[in-house]
């Protein structure tokens, strides 16, 4: 009953901001209120797979340890993306850089893109995720075009084209992966029943079909080398939208390679899965790390972060062991950081109306509040001590000296240039004198209850990670390590 709770209430919130929407403060409320309902509906879920180890509604929906962990990620992330919106789309109305019909079209996709997210994570079948994850992609577009601007239209635009032939390579794998599972004789073929089939399959074909399965979803993840729309859409996108990318979606792609990874490794082995994790994630790391260091545009840095940083869970994966349980915390850790540092951002972008480096100074001046969480945004997304980030590194680390040592001591060397890259910005934009016209003090306490929400919650989660994580933890671990 709750995952029905959990896709009705948004879609009935869109309902009536189409209806309603068009006074500003129904529109608002209705789409606070949902994000709530939202939030204690993914909750009960995830408190039932805490107690029952899954929870399901047979056979369309069904949810484990790493499912309820991303989805427990994603509504979080979509309360606080919901409330700090509220605040961002005010400032850019009385900009006039948007209308108010924007502003409810705006949370009408936002959201149709959390509810699409929510059906990819409780779905038991596979076409129903590639088909959920492409309305992600549809709606993204029009969100990426927020300011109807021409530059934000070519934004758009590479982002569709990318992000639907990445899919449509998706799309061609999940087929061939069906087409293996014609034995069970079922219209609605379940995760379960491919795992079940799996040491039967073709292995040469699977080959083939999971390395479109790769590319389909690594598009949507956005490592290097389908990583290409990404800085382009966080650099126009409105910045609340970004944090559900980065934050939510990211997880979200992961998931369907990770689903796909367990179903190949029962019939090709681990070895093949391995290596292109190994590949994906040292290549992105590596790219993402040399640009970071020489990025003039801070979204642009934040979205190259997020490349970075979906190479090292590929990378946890990809070492396995103790690897992997570091990869599934970074993804716990990087997800809210992310999202915290972008919703900062966003602070940053309608004060300044500037997304360069250069052109953004003397943030502790001008955003007292936001500079000072900047600082640890700064401090956290790039791994330093004691922040959670550090750990989920470690660990990752930890995995890879066991088997891959050139490969980890060049990772942690490009992590250096990172740290550097992301100083002398942060160090710029936060300590320089600030320039004249710009006004001084927060805009607004309310855009800053729910990044200070957010910021207390990182601060916690570094030192103590509650029991029911710890345990969904340890059985996501436990389920991709049987098989590999």
């Amino acid at each position: 009953m709750a995952i029905i709770l959990l896709l009705v209430i948004p879609i009935i919130a869109i309902i009536l901001s189409a209806l309603f929407g068009h006074k500003k403060e129904i529109l608002e409320k209705i789409n606070c209120v949902s994000s709530v309902l939202e939030l204690l509906a993914g909750g009960y879920i995830v408190e039932q797979v805490v107690v029952s180890h899954s929870y399901s509604l047979f056979p369309y929906f069904s949810v484990e340890a790493l499912s309820a962990l991303i989805l427990g990620l994603t509504v979080l992330v979509g309360i606080i993306a919901t409330f700090h919106g509220v605040e961002y789309f005010e400032l850019e109305l009385g900009k006039k850089m948007i209308s108010e019909k924007t502003m409810q079209h705006s949370y009408i996709l936002m959201r149709v893109f959390l509810v699409s997210m929510y059906a990819a994570i409780v779905t038991a079948n596979p076409i129903i995720m590639w088909i959920s994850i492409e309305v992600t992609s549809l709606t993204s577009v029009f969100l990426i075009n927020f300011f109807n601007r021409p530059e934000d239209l070519e934004a758009a635009w590479k982002f569709l084209i990318i992000n639907s032939v990445g899919l449509l390579f998706g799309l061609l794998g999940t087929l061939l992966f069906l087409s293996q599972g014609e034995g069970l004789g079922r219209i609605f073929i379940q995760w379960t029943d491919l795992m079940s089939v799996a040491h039967s399959m073709s292995p040469t074909l699977l080959k083939f079909a999971y390395l479109f399965v790769i590319i389909g979803y690594g598009t949507k993840m956005g490592f290097v080398p389908m990583h290409t729309w990404k800085p382009d859409t966080y650099n126009k996108a409105p910045l609340p939208v970004v944090a559900l990318l980065s934050g939510a979606l990211l997880n979200v792609a992961f998931l369907a390679i990770l689903r796909f990874t367990l179903i190949a490794n029962i019939s090709i082995g681990k070895a093949f899965s391995q290596n292109l994790f190994l590949f994906f994630g040292f290549i992105s790391v590596t790219l993402a790390g040399s640009i970071i260091y020489t990025q003039k545009n801070y979204k642009r840095m934040l979205a190259y972060s997020t490349i970075e940083h979906a190479g090292l869970m590929l990378l946890g994966i990809g070492f396995g062991g103790i690897g992997i349980f570091g990869a599934l915390l970074h993804m716990i850790y990087h997800s809210l950081g992310k999202a915290f540092f972008f919703l900062l951002s966003s602070n940053v972008a309608v004060r300044y109306s500037s997304s360069i480096i250069a052109e953004v100074k003397g943030l502790l001046k001008t955003l007292p509040v936001t500079g000072v969480l900047y600082i640890f945004a700064f401090l956290f997304i790039t791994g330093m001590p004691p922040f959670g980030i550090f750990f989920s590194e470690f660990y990752i680390f930890l995995g890879g000296f066991a088997h891959h040592i050139i490969i980890t001591s060049i990772v942690i060397l490009m992590l250096i240039f990172v740290f550097v890259g992301f100083f002398r910005s942060i160090i710029s934009m936060v300590f320089t004198p600030a320039p004249e016209g710009v006004e001084q003090g927060e805009t607004s306490m309310w855009g800053l209850v729910p990044v200070g929400a957010l910021a207390l919650i990182l601060v916690i989660i570094s030192f103590y990670l509650p029991p029911f994580v710890t345990q969904l933890l340890k059985e996501s671990v436990q389920t991709i390590t049987n098989i590999r």
